[in-house]
Parts: C-alpha cells; structure tokens; sequence
C-alpha cells in the first residue's frame, strides 16, 4: 500500500489514538502519535507531518498553546491542524480560532516572498 501522507494525531486518551490511527493507517497515512502538548510539538518540529489532529485537552500544554506554538514557528506554521473537542460554548471556539490564525501571516501563500517575485 502507498504511504499518502504522514499524520501526527495528539490525544491524552489510548483508545481514540487507537482508533484514529488504525483508520489513517488503513487508509495509507504514516501516523505519530503523541500523548501530550510537549511531545506534540517535538515531533511536529523533528517529522513536519502534512497534517495535525490535536486534541484540545491535554495534559501540560493544551491543544490551543500546542497550536499557537506550532503557528508561531516558521517551520510548522503552515501544517493544517486540526482541532478535536467536545467542547462547543463560544469562549472555546473563539480560542479555537485564535489558536489557528497566524496572526501578521492571513492570506499569505506559503512562498510569500517567492510570490512577490514573480
């Protein structure tokens, strides 16, 4: 089977990386998986996976600084993340948005500076 992508999937509980990766694997994604917010953002600095599936409550660090961080670095910062929660009141999905944005980067092209040059 050929492998389509790399996927870093972050939760604190086993069973959910359990399933989540057997899904992506069986569907032909490479998957690391991280139990928390320090080990999150050592392996998506170290693999630079194509996509994140973070979960937002996590021990230590929570998923919202895990990816403020990640959108922070200039080398993570355009990895598509995904948040993952049960929470839904509005003061977690407006930190959920934040978290996301890449703020002085909004609609800018992953090659800004070669864009400019052509």
């Amino acid at each position: 089977m050929m492998i389509t992508g790399e996927v870093l999937v972050v939760d604190d509980t086993v069973t959910n990386l359990a399933v989540v990766s057997c899904v992506l694997e069986g569907a032909g994604f490479e998957v690391a998986v991280a139990l928390d917010g320090d080990r999150a953002l050592e392996l998506a600095t170290r693999h630079l996976p194509d996509l994140i599936l973070l979960d937002v409550k996590l021990p230590g660090l929570s998923g919202f600084e895990v990816c403020q961080q990640l959108k922070k670095n200039p080398n993570t910062a355009y990895i598509p993340v995904i948040l993952m929660t049960a929470l839904s009141d509005p003061h977690s999905k407006v930190k959920g948005f934040e978290a996301l944005s890449r703020k002085g980067t909004a609609g800018q092209s992953k090659n800004a500076s070669t864009d400019k040059a052509a």
